[in-house]
């Protein structure tokens, strides 16, 4: 099967009408950086044990506290982020993403991390937390 995509138009400031296409991770690669995300947490207390299972379904609950976690590690998971971007030029085939070529806004960079949270969690009930500290392997 094929990774979901998602395509962003830009609709305010400098980056108006920019469009950007952004695609799920491979499992790894989202399972790795989830991991470093908990890890850091834990670390920097926010959370007091991992749960089995813990992953990128626990984003959600993580990312309402980032300020918990060390800045070079939550800087580094952001940009993580954008790994998952490439810009649409006009009429054109996506690419690689360049950041200080592409974007002129840091709202656009906020805009372009939150979507790339949400398509890896986007089976996700609405307006349920997760528990990162709960026992056992989730429901199926």
């Amino acid at each position: 099967m094929a990774r979901k995509t998602k395509t962003i138009t830009i609709n305010k400031g400098r980056d108006t009408g920019k469009k950007f296409l952004i695609t799920e991770m491979p499992v790894i690669q989202a399972d790795s950086w989830a991991q470093k995300a908990l890890f850091a947490a834990a670390k920097g207390g926010l959370i007091t044990e991992i749960a089995e299972g813990a992953g990128m379904v626990d984003m959600p609950t993580l990312m309402r506290s980032i300020g918990s976690i060390d800045t070079q590690v939550g800087s580094e998971l952001l940009d993580g982020l954008l790994d998952c971007v490439q810009t649409i030029p006009s009429g054109g085939e996506p690419r690689e993403l360049l950041i200080d070529s592409d974007i002129e806004e840091a709202s656009t960079l906020w805009v372009l991390r939150q979507e790339a949270l949400k398509i890896h969690i986007d089976f996700l009930p609405q307006g349920e937390p997760q528990n990162l500290s709960q026992q056992g392997s989730p429901q199926n």
